[in-house]
This record gives C-alpha cells, sequence and structure tokens, in this order.
C-alpha cells in the first residue's frame, strides 16, 4: 500500500473511533459524581454494555470493510486458548504487584491512607461497566488502529 494511503487510513481509522468513542461516553460524563447522576443504573448499565458491542462492531466492519480482512482479526482464536494462556496470568500476576508495590509505597510516603473499607455492589456495577467501555475504546484506538498498523508496516519496536 502506498505510504500515502496508508497514513489517510491511519489517521481516518484512529479519528473515526476517537469521535465513536467520545459518542459513546457523552452521557458517562455526569455520571462521576455521584450527586449528579441523571442515569438509571439499568440504563447505565446497558449504556455501557451497548457501546463496547457497537465499538467492537464498528471495529470488525473496519477490519473487513476498509482493511480487506477475510476474517475478523479480534475473533481469529478460540476464547478459551486465552483464558489458559500463562501469559495472560503471567500478565495479570505482574500488574497486580505493580498495582500493590504502587499503593504501599504512596502508604510508605503518606500520600494515601485508608479511612474505611466499604462496598456498594451498586456502584461497584457502575463503575465496572463503565471501565470496561473505557478499556474497549483505549485498546481499538491504540492497539486495533495505531499500533497494529503501524506495526504491521513497520516492525514492533517502531510501533512501541
Amino acid at each position: 500500500m502506498k505510504l500515502f494511503k496508508w497514513i489517510l487510513r491511519l489517521v481516518f481509522g484512529t479519528i473515526f473511533f476517537m469521535i465513536l468513542y467520545a459518542v459513546a461516553s457523552l452521557p458517562l460524563v455526569d455520571e462521576i459524581d455521584p450527586e449528579a447522576r441523571h442515569m438509571t443504573l439499568v440504563t447505565f448499565v446497558w449504556h455501557n454494555l451497548l457501546s463496547v458491542f457497537l465499538i467492537l462492531l464498528f471495529y470488525g466492519l473496519w477490519l473487513v470493510v476498509f482493511e480487506k480482512r477475510d476474517r475478523l482479526a479480534i475473533f481469529n482464536k478460540k476464547i478459551y486458548t486465552h483464558i489458559i494462556n500463562k501469559d495472560l496470568w503471567l500478565g495479570f500476576g505482574i500488574g497486580l504487584f505493580y498495582f500493590v508495590a504502587i499503593v504501599i509505597t504512596m502508604m510508605l510516603l503518606g500520600y494515601y491512607k485508608i479511612d474505611h473499607i466499604s462496598f456498594d455492589a451498586v456502584a461497584t456495577l457502575r463503575y465496572l461497566t463503565m471501565m470496561l467501555a473505557v478499556a474497549v475504546g483505549e485498546e481499538v484506538i491504540f492497539r486495533g488502529i495505531i499500533h497494529r498498523m503501524i506495526s504491521e508496516r513497520y516492525n514492533y519496536i517502531v510501533a512501541l
């Protein structure tokens, strides 16, 4: 593919998915402040799940229509191979270790203090579905479009 056409595809894809991600996130802006919540829990959760579905659907269509892939790259392996993959669990463990190490370091330096521990199932469900939508949007933009296209054209190091 010619460089100009590749650059257009990279820029257009990035902008398209950033706009799609921003539009999907608009109703969530007020939800960060508990006093400003205007959606019911069910509406909020369904909105997030619908956003995730639509972003993945448009990404799949992007791969088929614009990149002429004969199958969807996000479904190219069976899901159970990802779940039992040792690297997945190693990455999860390393991420958890980093998170705990940072929290402990902040506590030791006096920048973080736990006042009390409580559990709110409704708030947890709200934030989990919101973070799922955020994670999917970011992954599609940065790993699905930008990083993948650069690494396929040049190499993995350049993409990093």
